[in-house]
């Protein structure tokens, strides 16, 4: 048999399948690409161009609020169906991202129900009135990053992105488990153990991973193979590098504190002494190995996220002088007072600086740090209708949050402006409505982001701490920074001047 025999069958069996999928497909008739229709590839070439979230925006614009993304996948941009895609459970993806096989964190359980039990066993950790406690140690970082960039301030240009980033880390690092400096990044000015250049550059390989879930799959059910890639939770020596380092150091701080008879340290306000000391109505607590993967999860997740929320509020703000002017207003005449301590209170900024919040929601809006869709899949055994069009039972679906930022049907015809007030000003009731509703980019429901109060107060006082004592000049406000998108938005050489805001009285400066 020659080889073109050979080849006969497979290719055959391949095109029935691509006329199958084309033709008679349960989603045949939801628009969207070609290519898409027939195979995942279609998603993996959008995905590895490094700017999906403007594809999938212009798909809209060509298809629809519902647009087949691939053979058993769509894309949503319909706000009256955001609330319903918010009680699907996770589609597999979630758990390409699990560093182990025996345990899950809350971010990696992909069921609602099971979701919802395991967030609701870690939530109190990341309430507001818990994260307060370690107000303290944030504004550590805040004044640290203060004088990191004192000292380029003046007649330099650099790139702002790494030194946000820095701070990102060592604040959260600190909040996580009490690791002051956090591992040293804004001490020594560097990406220490290379955690931040490992962290970016698995970005692509996960969110390609996250569209072939069965071969993780395949990987986790052959513990050998599985343990080449993953991190190896019985080896936290200390000569490590990138995320082996990160893993180490959480895994470490949990068995020092397990050691002192499972209570840990109790004059710690951090999110692990909270995860340890935590009992159930059964006084039963978390077990070591789920404390080890629950204290990695927030500086996984909210590291680069709040780097890259800082970035656009800065970028933003810095290049509309009418935004600037009513910011500095709020944050002189709040100093003038004397109502801003050094750095700025959570509580001062949200009763003396409510223009902040808004600011915040609008970067978000225009600049969402998500940029893959985070995909769900509808309910096993029922078809759902969105948009007019049936979905058998588990198609996977997503939104990207670049496209609904830009929807006009919620955010009205000015989408591509930076405009705080549209969230403060609306006196349509519908719109208002609409707009609470269009506001996925922390989540909704159960699915909200679980660092979302951490996030808000470390973007808030950066921001306000370096707009009261700096002025700032981006170099190119054209194109502020070169990018990259994979799982989240990649950027670099953002470079910018600094100039110290010169003070004529006490507390309030003049720009």
């Amino acid at each position: 048999m020659t080889l073109a025999h050979c080849l006969v069958v497979p290719l055959a069996l391949l095109l029935v399948r691509a006329l199958y999928r084309r033709y008679f497909h349960p989603l045949r008739h939801v628009p969207g690409p070609i290519l898409a229709s027939v195979t995942n590839l279609y998603r993996v070439f959008v995905f590895l161009r490094g700017r999906q979230h403007h594809v999938y925006e212009e798909l809209f614009h060509i298809y629809g609020p519902l647009v087949r993304l691939g053979p058993d996948t769509v894309i949503l941009n319909d706000v009256a169906h955001f609330a319903e895609y918010f009680t699907y459970s996770k589609s597999p993806w979630a758990e390409v991202f699990r560093a182990r096989l025996d345990v899950f964190d809350h971010g990696t359980v992909a069921d609602i129900e099971e979701h919802a039990k395991y967030k609701k066993q870690v939530m109190g950790a990341y309430s507001m009135s818990h994260v307060l406690k370690s107000e303290c140690v944030v504004d550590f970082h805040v004044t640290k990053l203060m004088g990191s960039l004192e000292n380029r301030a003046e007649d330099e240009v650099f790139d702002l992105i790494p030194w946000l980033h820095f701070f990102a880390f060592d604040a959260v690092l600190d909040v996580a488990f009490s690791n002051t400096p956090g591992l040293g990044f804004l001490e020594t000015g560097s990406d220490v153990q290379g955690i931040i250049a490992t962290l970016h550059k698995i970005m692509p390989v996960g969110g390609v991973l996250t569209m072939y879930p069965a071969v993780v799959a395949f990987f986790q059910k052959r513990q050998w193979l599985f343990s080449m890639i993953a991190p190896n939770t019985k080896d936290i020596t200390s000569e490590k590098v990138g995320l082996a380092a990160l893993y180490h150091l959480g895994w470490s701080q949990v068995e020092q504190r397990m050691s002192l008879e499972g209570q840990g340290e109790e004059n710690k306000n951090d999110i692990l002494q909270w995860l340890i000391e935590r009992e159930n109505k059964d006084g039963e607590r978390l077990s070591k190995a789920r404390l080890e993967q629950e204290c990695v999860a927030p500086v996984l997740a909210g590291s680069d996220t709040v780097a890259t929320v800082l970035r656009a509020v800065i970028f933003f703000v810095s290049t509309n002088p009418r935004i600037l002017k009513q910011l500095r207003a709020e944050i002189d005449a709040a100093d003038f007072s004397g109502l801003l301590s050094t750095p700025p209170r959570f509580q001062e900024i949200k009763e003396h600086i409510p223009y902040m919040s808004a600011i915040m929601k609008e970067a978000l809006r225009l600049y969402p740090v998500i940029a893959l869709p985070l995909f769900r899949a509808t309910p096993k055994y029922k078809a759902v209708t969105l948009c007019g069009f049936n979905l058998p039972p588990e198609t996977e679906i997503g939104i990207c949050h670049h496209a609904v930022g830009r929807n006009q049907a919620i955010f009205g015809t000015d989408t591509d402006l930076f405009r705080p007030e549209r969230w403060t000003e609306e006196v349509d009731p519908a719109m208002r409505k609409l707009r609470t509703e269009g506001d996925v980019f922390f989540g909704t429901g159960v699915m909200m982001c679980t660092g979302r109060n951490l996030a808000t107060m470390e973007v808030w006082k950066v921001a306000i701490q370096l707009f009261r004592e700096f002025d700032v000049e981006i170099v190119n406000p054209l194109e502020p920074w070169k990018w990259y998108a994979t799982i989240a938005l990649i950027a670099w050489d953002f470079d910018v001047k600094l100039k110290r805001r010169e003070a004529t009285f006490e507390g309030r400066f003049d720009d």
